[in-house]
């Protein structure tokens, strides 16, 4: 601890400053070393940007593998399917009218809501 007298000149703060080394013991704050990330980040390309996403998809993919090998997951023993019962009566497709309306037959075309006017033959 440096003892600094009130009214020191500029060139004994900057003497007692390199003594105490201030600097190197600010860069390993954990504050400066936000400061320093957030600063990196934002002067980074988009190519910095894009090989930092790769790098953490590799470093995840790598963590998985790692964690598989440390807990082994038992492979699912797969349930056998029922035979399929086809019922003809259900498979029937019935058709279904879309647009009804007394207005629809007195007019030679039928509007559907503003998409599209078909006419009648």
């Amino acid at each position: 601890r440096q003892a600094i007298n009130r009214g020191q000149t500029k060139k004994a703060l900057a003497a007692a400053w390199k003594k105490a080394d201030i600097e190197k013991k600010w860069a390993e704050t954990s504050w400066a070393k936000k400061r320093a990330a957030r600063a990196r980040k934002a002067m980074a390309t988009d190519f910095d940007r894009f090989t930092a996403m790769i790098a953490k998809k590799k470093r995840a993919f790598q963590i998985k593998k790692e964690m598989r090998k440390m807990n082994p997951t038992p492979k699912k023993q797969a349930k056998p399917k029922p035979a399929a019962v086809v019922d003809k009566k259900q498979s029937t497709i019935f058709g279904c009218l879309l647009y009804t309306s007394d207005a629809a037959d007195d007019t030679p075309c039928v509007d559907l809501g503003g998409r599209r006017i078909i006419n009648k033959k």
